[in-house]
């Protein structure tokens, strides 16, 4: 979506990202960042102080004109 305020594994750490996978390279490092539990807690093994916000699986997410769900 053009102008969204959302990307996906961003390789820039300033964004507001949505981290798919704890296997996303440097995946702890950013700052603003949105994932699963599951994944925050991989991404905690290497750098504890990742701090996303967490979504529950099925959960309904909104940010402005976006809507988005996690799945496994």
């Amino acid at each position: 979506m053009m102008g969204s305020v959302l990307w996906f594994d961003a390789l820039r750490r300033d964004v507001l990202t949505f981290i798919s996978s704890a296997r996303v390279r440097d995946a702890g490092r950013h700052v603003k960042a949105i994932c699963t539990d599951r994944t925050r807690s991989l991404v905690r093994l290497t750098n504890k102080g990742f701090s996303p916000v967490v979504v529950p699986f099925g959960a309904l997410l909104r940010l402005g004109p976006l809507e988005i769900s996690m799945h496994p």
